[in-house]
């Protein structure tokens, strides 16, 4: 992934406590790494710094311009929310 379209990416944590876990690129910190988020246990505002290679991308994407807002941890709950209930496999 290069970095202008790691933001927004819907990922899966594959090493740490939030294995398995979908979360959203909200921001990137260097080229190694990746602040992420959920909007539940990791908030917007306090991402979850987690290095590249322990995350595993996934196609589905989440509009950036969410992330800004007050409401932004909502919006990706929402969002991860309805691409769960949509896709029944693991992303």
């Amino acid at each position: 992934m290069s970095h202008a379209e790691d933001i927004g990416r819907v990922v899966i944590a594959t090493a740490g406590r939030d294995k398995g876990t979908p979360l959203v690129v909200v921001g990137t910190e260097g080229t190694e790494y990746l602040l992420l988020a959920d909007g539940k246990r990791r908030k917007a505002q306090t991402p979850k710094r987690k290095k590249r290679r322990h995350i595993r991308a996934t196609a589905y994407r989440i509009d950036p311009a969410l992330f800004g807002d007050n409401a932004a941890d909502a919006h990706l709950r929402k969002a991860l929310r309805q691409l769960e209930e949509n896709h029944d496999t693991d992303f």
